[in-house]
This record gives C-alpha cells, sequence and structure tokens, in this order.
C-alpha cells in the first residue's frame, strides 16, 4: 500500500509541474500585460505545490 501511495504522490508533483510548465510557456507567449499578470497569479499554487511548499 505505501508504493502505491508513494507512486501517486509522485505523479501529483508531476502533473502540477507539467502544468506549470504550460502556464509558464503561456506566459513567454502573450504580449498582453493583463493576460501576463494572470498566468503569474494562477502559477503561483502550482509553483508552490511543486516545491511543496502548502
Amino acid at each position: 500500500m505505501q508504493t502505491v501511495q508513494t507512486v501517486i504522490g509522485f505523479l501529483y508533483y508531476v502533473i502540477a509541474a507539467v502544468i506549470g510548465l504550460v502556464i509558464i510557456a503561456n506566459f513567454m507567449r502573450t504580449r498582453d500585460a493583463k493576460k501576463m499578470l494572470l498566468y503569474a497569479v494562477v502559477l503561483i499554487p502550482f509553483v508552490l505545490r511543486v516545491l511543496r511548499i502548502k
């Protein structure tokens, strides 16, 4: 059971990192300041999750 929990935890962080990378890619692509701010605000929880800060 411990192995299953470890795998699920690892996948959780991988998914959070992938979503964070997609948000960063969109942030770099946009030129609109409002959208950049929105992407930055949305990115914060994903960065905290990957860094394991709750």
